[in-house]
């Protein structure tokens, strides 16, 4: 229930007068009032938040009765005291009157207002599927300003002759702004021109001599005719005869030596074959030495190991016989004492047989052993053999050797003179390639100084200083390089140009500049559709997009103006922003540069779409959400269909839908079944129970209404 207006020292909400009346016994004051210990008697349900008294009503015709009561207290002190009594006595009746009128107020309305039905449906709730846009977006506040602005200058400091715009003024691309005064510097160019013309007469005069010295060396050098290359190339000839002399020697020398030494060739020769020979055959002799004593060494071994068995099964069954002995002399038992000899007399035979075996397999070590050590003494022989087959061989290389030294002697002699004639002719053709360099480098040289003569007389300097006046020259005549208009003047005509003569800007590609706050700069993105008025073009809306978001922020003062912040939201207290431009696209009739604007930028819609009120959403009553999910569960949302609308029969069956984005009270929504000009219900939490439920029926009032009391309304 709405809450009903009272005092801001008692809130009473009326209760029934006690049956029970109050009694010379009863005590006033305080403890009069009491927290209700039974609410459900309250004809009108309080709020949870309010907090119930009841107050003891006193029937008519008692109020004497309790002024004799108040009078028979005793020891009362001053008047005082008796005014304080009475005032409470007073604020205690008029809180019975005020919860009695309260009282009769809630009957009075509990009597008027007939009950709820459960199955009724109000009218004014009945509302259609529409096709609509919905959209979103962050509003913003900034100015329009020129996307290309061109402030002029110029690198003449003279006065300005002539003014040819003001501000306001719509100029053309290469359009005369401002003239300045070049009357100075064009004296100066005259100057320097002069100078540079009799630079050049002397230039030429050396560019000539030069160009002289290179044609008469380069000539020489071309024909042939240079003396340092001629004298190497003379050397280069003698150093090749030289060589032809040494080769026709050698060739004689080595013809007389190959007659008389063939036969000593060849008498050592075979005697290195067979030292070769021999060396190969010990090395097959030594190498089946080796093998034999191999198997030798391995035979050696094996007996000894087959002697060392028979040992040790002798002895075991030595030890094994003396054991039976002993056995059979403590034996009484005649039976016993026959196994006992039978085993012995087996043990006796296996005794001997192994002694046999032992003394075999002693002398077959000893065999093996003789057979090594004979083996082992072939093998060293065969070493020393090989030992000594080996120098003769490397003796028979010396001796062949030397044979070979002792008849080339002389002819390497001759083949020394032959490589000395060799390095003579490389010693001269080095020569003759520096000679070579030496010319081509002073042929360059020469090039070089014809160049250095070419570029001499500081012509470069005075055409750089010529080119410099003229560049000035030309920027005394001031031209707008863009088409636009004429923002801000700098300069009077007569007045030395310093600083910006003009600003021009371009009102056909326009920006808006503007900030959004912290909290919607992530709701922006490129490229999102803008739309916005000015102040001076009225209602007419205009369009642009966003063309760029500041990554970084700025820091905004406190302003005492809350227009003056950027736009987004109230910046009177200062905070963080991010700078944003939007660039306006379409028609551009009637924007002015500088405007302030309003605009609102688009982050999220849907156009031409289905949609409902967004009270007619609901959490859909028939969904069964899966028990694994938990809490992580997304329920779907329904609308409530009432078909039967013109027949005045209807029926409520719910459909689920998706919500493509909501904004303004105002839902895109998509679903199976969804059509234009279909009835849903706002309100749609107020009509769950009757979905497919009942005998539900259109009403002409609301629901749930409320009742204007004076002092406040009471909710019903």
């Amino acid at each position: 229930m709405k809450g009903f207006p009272l005092s801001d020292e008692v809130k009473i909400t009326p209760v029934t007068p006690p049956a029970t009346p109050v009694t010379p016994d009863s005590k006033p004051g305080a403890d009069s009032v009491q927290p209700d210990a039974n609410p459900q008697t309250s004809p009108v349900d309080p709020k949870p938040d309010t907090q119930v008294f009841r107050v003891p009503v006193t029937p008519a015709g008692t109020n004497q009765t309790k002024a004799g009561l108040f009078k028979k207290k005793t020891n009362l002190k001053g008047k005082n005291k008796k005014r304080r009594k009475k005032i409470i006595i007073a604020v205690i009746i008029i809180a019975i009157i005020i919860g009695l009128i309260l009282w009769g107020v809630g009957k009075l309305q509990a009597m008027a207002q007939p009950p709820v039905d459960p199955e009724a449906i109000y009218r004014g709730d009945v509302t259609q599927v529409m096709k609509d846009d919905v959209i979103k977006s962050v509003t913003l506040k900034g100015t329009l300003q020129s996307a290309q602005s061109v402030t002029l200058f110029s690198t003449v400091s003279s006065k300005v002759q002539a003014l040819d715009v003001k501000a306001g003024d719509r100029v053309q691309t290469g359009q005369r702004i401002a003239q300045l005064d070049t009357s100075e510097l064009q004296q100066n160019l005259a100057s320097q021109q002069a100078s540079a013309q009799d630079a050049q007469v002397t230039k030429q005069n050396a560019i000539a001599e030069a160009q002289e010295t290179y044609q008469n060396f380069n000539n020489a050098l071309i024909n042939g005719m240079n003396p340092e290359i001629i004298a190497a190339q003379n050397a280069v000839k003698n150093a090749e005869s030289e060589y032809q002399k040494a080769v026709v020697n050698l060739n004689s020398m080595a013809q007389q030596k190959r007659d008389g030494t063939l036969q000593s060739v060849l008498e050592q020769d075979q005697a290195l074959r067979q030292a070769y020979q021999e060396l190969e055959n010990t090395k097959l002799d030594k190498a089946r030495i080796d093998a034999a004593l191999k198997d030798a060494d391995k035979l050696r071994s094996t007996e000894a190991m087959k002697l060392e068995g028979d040992r040790a099964d002798l002895a075991s069954t030595q030890r094994s016989l003396a054991q039976k002995v002993e056995l059979l002399k403590s034996t009484t038992d005649p039976d016993a004492k026959a196994a006992l000899e039978e085993e012995i007399a087996a043990l006796n035979g296996e005794v001997i047989s192994l002694q046999a075996a032992v003394e075999q397999g002693e002398a077959s070590v000893g065999a093996a052993k003789d057979s090594y050590d004979g083996t082992y003494s072939e093998s060293k022989a065969a070493n020393l053999k090989l030992q000594q087959v080996k120098e003769n061989l490397g003796l028979a290389r010396r001796q062949a050797r030397q044979a070979l030294k002792a008849i080339d002697k002389q002819l390497a002699e001759a083949r020394d003179a032959v490589n000395k004639a060799q390095d003579g002719i490389a010693e001269a053709k080095v020569s003759l390639q520096q000679a070579q360099i030496a010319a081509n480098t002073q042929n360059n040289a020469n090039i070089r100084a014809l160049r250095a003569a070419q570029q001499a007389g500081g012509t470069a300097e005075t055409g750089q200083a010529i080119s410099k006046l003229r560049t000035e020259i030309n920027s005394a005549t001031v031209t707008s390089p863009i088409n636009g208009i004429v923002t801000s003047v700098g300069v009077k005509v007569g007045a030395a140009a310093e600083g910006a003569i003009a600003v021009v800007e371009d009102d056909n590609n326009l920006v808006i500049s503007t900030a959004v706050k912290e909290k919607d700069v992530a709701k922006l993105k490129l490229g999102n559709e803008v739309h916005f008025t000015t102040p001076a073009t009225g209602d007419k809306e205009f369009t642009g997009v966003i063309a760029f978001v500041s990554p970084a922020a700025t820091v905004a003062a406190p302003v005492s103006d809350a227009n003056a912040g950027p736009s987004g939201g109230d910046s009177s207290g200062g905070g963080v922003t991010f700078p944003v431009e939007i660039k306006v696209t379409g028609d551009l009739d009637g924007l002015r540069l500088g405007s302030s604007v309003k605009a609102k930028a688009v982050t999220e819609g849907q156009r031409g779409v289905l949609t409902v009120p967004s009270s007619a959403l609901v959490d859909s009553p028939s969904f069964v959400p899966d028990e694994k999910a938990g809490d992580n569960v997304e329920w779907p949302k329904s609308i409530l269909v009432v078909d039967g609308v013109e027949e005045n029969k209807p029926k409520i069956r719910e459909i689920q839908v998706k919500v493509l984005v909501e904004a303004s009270g105002t839902a895109a929504i998509s679903g199976d079944g969804l059509e234009e000009g279909l009835n849903v219900l706002n309100n749609a939490t107020d009509y769950i129970q009757l979905v497919g439920e009942g005998s539900p029926h259109f009403v002409d009032t609301p629901i749930h209404g409320e009742m204007e009391m004076p002092g406040g309304t009471l909710g019903y």
